[in-house]
């Protein structure tokens, strides 16, 4: 037994001597530990609010939660645009040639994203009340098709803002937001539900998306106006093709793989008996 604890301190002892040596090691350890957090942060608050949103709204509103919550993580894919991957790949490699390198790509990469958005609210502004009416099965009079699309967009900015500040080494912020955004998703979104239902329940969570994002977008310009590049960097043309070697194949993976899932899901919930609280699924009689 004290064979193996001075094994163990040994082992500490030469981890804390590396640690004070290496600035990257140091940085990288940093890093990881906020990514922890952020993460256990987000998805703690998640599956708190799942418990008691299932007991708040009950089977049916729940069952319409859970397949507007898969709608939503489907859009998002078309409006991110592969964008995600593109910047987690190339903004460390883009920091070794300067700040300013990394403020164009992911400029170039908003730019994208921005166009993408347009195009998502267009196209749901003409055509996406009737589809959410008929996939949720809500009345005419229902608010949730009205909540979809802020929903969609404020939750591609927050990954995307999440990916940037995570690529820039600035896992502390990303817990101070995971934090803030758990405690009020905690205090404000199952009280909405209980006072307005599935509809009090959806604007909960697009506020909390909304509040995420500001502070994220807030920390973004803060750093680079401390590093002392320019906001609004021009992207370089030259810069394009990434997008389309690496960000491309990534969004049609992605674009087979969730509206797949979702209209399982979606199957499932219309033909099962119970919809998706079915204990037997037994849509296939």
């Amino acid at each position: 037994m004290a064979l193996l604890s001075a094994s163990l301190d040994a082992t500490r002892s030469r981890f804390r001597s590396a640690l004070s040596r290496s600035d990257t090691l140091r940085r990288l350890v940093s890093l990881t530990s906020w990514t922890l957090v952020s993460f256990a942060l987000d998805k703690g608050a998640t599956v708190m609010v799942v418990l008691l949103l299932a007991r708040v709204l009950g089977v049916e509103d729940f069952g319409r939660l859970t397949l507007a919550q898969g709608m939503v993580i489907t859009l998002q894919i078309f409006v991110v645009m592969g964008a995600g991957p593109v910047l987690g790949r190339y903004i460390p490699a883009m920091r070794k040639e300067g700040f300013r390198r990394a403020v164009e790509i992911i400029n170039l990469c908003g730019f994208v994203v921005l166009g993408a958005a347009t195009a998502f609210v267009i196209i749901t502004l003409a055509l996406g009340r009737s589809a959410v009416l008929a996939a949720l099965d809500l009345t005419s009079a229902s608010p949730l098709p009205g909540w979809i699309m802020p929903w969609v967009v404020l939750s591609a900015g927050v990954n995307l803002m999440m990916t940037v500040l995570l690529s820039l080494e600035r896992g502390r912020a990303l817990g101070l937001v995971s934090f803030v955004g758990a405690a009020v998703s905690i205090a404000a979104i199952p009280f909405l539900a209980l006072s307005f239902g599935l509809a009090g329940a959806v604007a909960g969570l697009v506020a909390v998306e909304a509040l995420k994002l500001t502070a994220l977008f807030l920390l973004y310009i803060r750093l680079v106006l401390a590093e002392g590049a320019p906001l609004l960097a021009r992207p370089r043309p030259a810069d394009l093709p990434l997008l389309f070697r690496f960000g491309v194949p990534v969004f049609l993976t992605s674009a087979l793989w969730a509206p797949t899932m979702w209209l399982a899901q979606l199957v499932v919930s219309t033909r099962s008996p119970s919809g998706l609280v079915s204990p037997t699924a037994s849509w296939a009689r």
